[in-house]
This record gives C-alpha cells, sequence and structure tokens, in this order.
C-alpha cells in the first residue's frame, strides 16, 4: 500500500466512526514515535471547513476515575460556555440532564452532561468527539474500567470517544472486544515506508508534482540512512535536499538540511567540511530569523571546533549558543551547552570551570517542573549525576552536588 493511500485509510476508519452510531469507543494504538503525527493530523481533521463534528482534545492525567471525569467534565462546561451562544443560535436546545450534581458520581455526571449535549447538537452538526491521551496514568486498570464504563453506558448515538494507546505495550488490549467498541493500528513497518520512499525519491526534482514533498521525502530517506549509518548516503540525499530548498526558496528548510548535513560529516570524522556546513546554517538563521535551528547549529559547531584543538572558539560558540537556548527559555538546550561545555573544560584540566558547569545543568534539570516533562528532567538529572560523581572520583575532590551555585 503507498504510504499516503495509507494515512487515507487510516482516517477514512475514524471518520467513518465519527458517524457510526454503533460505536462508542475506538482505541488507537500507535507507536511513540507517530504519536505526534497523529495527534496532528487529528488536529487538522477539527480543522476542515467541512468537518461536521465537535472535538475535544483531553490530555488530563488519570489519577482516578473521580478526579479524571471531573477533569473531563469541566473541560466539556467551559467548552460548552465559551460556544453556547453560537450553538443556540445554530438550533441547539441543551438542558443540562439533572437537577442536583452533589448526588452523582463524576463519572455519572459527565456521561449524562456529555450525552445530552451531544444529542443536542444542531442537525447540522455530527458527533461530540472526545480525543483521550492522558498524559500519565497513574492506575491502569481503573482507565480501563473507566473506558469499559463509557463504552457500555453511553446511550447517545453521537458521543464518541477516540483513545490512544501503544502498539507495543498495550494497556487496553482487549477492550475493543466489548459491544460498541473497536480497535485500529496505525501502524505501517518502517521497512515499507522506506521502500515507498525511496521509490517516491526517484522521481526526478524537476517532474515532482510537490516540490516541498520530494524534499521531505530526501530528508528522511536520509535519516533512515543515518541511522543505519550509511553516512555518504545520508550525505548524498542532504546535499540535494539543502539544494533544493535554498533554491526552492525555503531558507528555514534549508537551515535544517544543513545541519543535518554537517551533523553527518560530524559523525564522518571530516571535521572541515562539518564546519563549513555549520557555518552555512548559522548564517541562513541569522539571515532570516530561524531561531529554532541557530542554538543546536552552534553548539554542535562548538564541538566541531573543540575536536579541531581550537579551544576558545569553541568555548565563544558554545556561549553564544547558550545565550540563545537561554533567550528562547529552551531549558534542555541550556543545560546541553553547560555538560558540553563542562566536558571541554575537564578535558583542558579546568576543573573549577568543569565543576561550576556540570553543577549548572544538573540545577537546570533539576529545574524543569513540568509534569510532561518528569521522564526529560529525571535522565537528564541522572545522566549529569553520574559525571559528576566520575568527576569528583578522579579529581578527589569533595562530592558537592547538593552544595551548587549559579553559573550565568
Amino acid at each position: 500500500m503507498p504510504l499516503s493511500e495509507f494515512f487515507a485509510d487510516q482516517f477514512r476508519q475514524i471518520k467513518a466512526f465519527m458517524l457510526d452510531p454503533s460505536e462508542v469507543l475506538r482505541i488507537v494504538r500507535v507507536d511513540p514515535d507517530m504519536r505526534y503525527v497523529l495527534v496532528k493530523a487529528l488536529v487538522k481533521i477539527d480543522d476542515e471547513p467541512d468537518n461536521p463534528h465537535a472535538m475535544l482534545f483531553a490530555d488530563a492525567p488519570f489519577e482516578t476515575p473521580k478526579q479524571y471525569f471531573a477533569a473531563l467534565l469541566t473541560q466539556l462546561q467551559r467548552n460548552y460556555e465559551e460556544n453556547a451562544s453560537r450553538l443556540k443560535e445554530r438550533g441547539s436546545r441543551f438542558v443540562v440532564p439533572y437537577t442536583d450534581p452533589a448526588k452523582l458520581h463524576p463519572a455519572t455526571e459527565f456521561r449524562l452532561y456529555a450525552s445530552a449535549l451531544a444529542d443536542a447538537l444542531p442537525d447540522s452538526m455530527g458527533s461530540l468527539v472526545f480525543l483521550l491521551d492522558p498524559e500519565d496514568v497513574k492506575d491502569p486498570e481503573s482507565f480501563r474500567q473507566s473506558l469499559e464504563f463509557l463504552a457500555g453506558h453511553v446511550e447517545s448515538k453521537w458521543l464518541k470517544f477516540i483513545v490512544l494507546d501503544s502498539r507495543l505495550e498495550p494497556r487496553l488490549d482487549g477492550v475493543e472486544q466489548l459491544d460498541r467498541a473497536g480497535c485500529q493500528t496505525f501502524y505501517m513497518p518502517p521497512g515499507e515506508i522506506e521502500k515507498k520512499l525511496r521509490e517516491r525519491a526517484q522521481q526526478p526534482a524537476s517532474s515532482a508534482p510537490d516540490p516541498l514533498q520530494h524534499r521531505r521525502t530526501l530528508g528522511v530517506l536520509a535519516g533512515f540512512a543515518f541511522s543505519n549509518k550509511e553516512y555518504d548516503e545520508a550525505a548524498r540525499l542532504q546535499t540535494e535536499w539543502a539544494s533544493l530548498a535554498e533554491s526552492g526558496g525555503a531558507p528555514a528548510e534549508a537551515a535544517s538540511a544543513y545541519y543535518n548535513l554537517a551533523n553527518t560529516w560530524l559523525e564522518k570524522g571530516d571535521l572541515p567540511v562539518a564546519e563549513e556546513h555549520y557555518l552555512k546554517c548559522c548564517q541562513l538563521c541569522l539571515e532570516h530569523a530561524v531561531n529554532g535551528v541557530l542554538p543546536l547549529a552552534l553548539t554542535n559547531l562548538g564541538v566541531t571546533l573543540f575536536r579541531q584543538n581550537r579551544i576558545e572558539e569553541a568555548i565563544e560558540s558554545l556561549r553564544v549558543a547558550y545565550r540563545n537556548f537561554k533567550a528562547q527559555n529552551h531549558k534542555p538546550g541550556v543545560a546541553f551547552c553547560y555538560d558540553t561545555l563542562a566536558s571541554l573544560y575537564h578535558s583542558q584540566r579546568r576543573d573549577d570551570e568543569a565543576e561550576r558547569a556540570w553543577l549548572s545543568a544538573l540545577d537546570v534539570y533539576r529545574g524543569i517542573t513540568s509534569d510532561a516533562f518528569v521522564d526529560l528532567r529525571e535522565s537528564g538529572c541522572q545522566d549529569i549525576t553520574t559525571k559528576l560523581e566520575r568527576f569528583y572520583e578522579t579529581t578527589g575532590r569533595q562530592n558537592r552536588m547538593n552544595d551548587q551555585r549559579q553559573h550565568g
């Protein structure tokens, strides 16, 4: 199946589910690296002018059924209040289906409220669709039971729930066997994807019906080649990608292509060529305000300069990268700059500066408080802690990880 047909078929299934009165719950199993692609595509469906459905994206964490259904109800009520006047103008006659919510369990209150609202939508509208993708599930069995409750107790034909699940480690395995539930798998083997992309890339750029899609195909294929350590092939594809993006008037895309090309040459060990392409990337970033790529390129440029024993130039490149990451409030980038600087300083036996830099990196990681980045915070802290402990052991210094100092 061609790649475009695979995606089209997946979304045909989802759109059919939204209009199917016999099904309430649809489990969509997806791999972690495709989860963002799927959510982005569902958002795009919601934005389509001919999409008749009202879609709500709910990522509230699941702690208990009571807490979770209360969170869903709050989100739904807020959304309705924001759109009530417009819905009434289109013919909605929604009435809250109970008088004393205090007597209801939040799961029942949510079910009644959402069902009544879905049934009261104007005739010109389709279903009320929830995309459930909790950022954390503390009690998987209770989450499963909550979905089984929805599948078994929602009576409205126009209330739907799409739930994302892991393809590799499904926590909702078997739920699709319930009445009014179903499942689909958003997956195509990587080898099949690569095969289809290679077939598409064989088409000359001059005759490609969509130049942007052709360039993206080259970039994805280069990523496959790089991950397979086929660096010559990756460099060939990235060179073509960068050239087409630049000539096609897409400087931001060209900057990304040159950054990836420089990374390939750095991995190959050709430092002067890597430096050349990092500088080209930085030039495009500065000329066209491509702020996201610039500090990444500056950081790796610093690594490249360091490996050429151009120490002060490397330090300056990392300091500029740090200032850009800092301006963007990009905490992982700031921590990475500190970490890279620390390794550089330590290699030069500038151990006081190395210690300050690693302690600052640890401080930055500890300062990442968002629950959405808990894995990043923990892995970053663990990595820096390991490096510091090794540093203290080899240098004979007192362990001072708990006595941090700010380093600007």
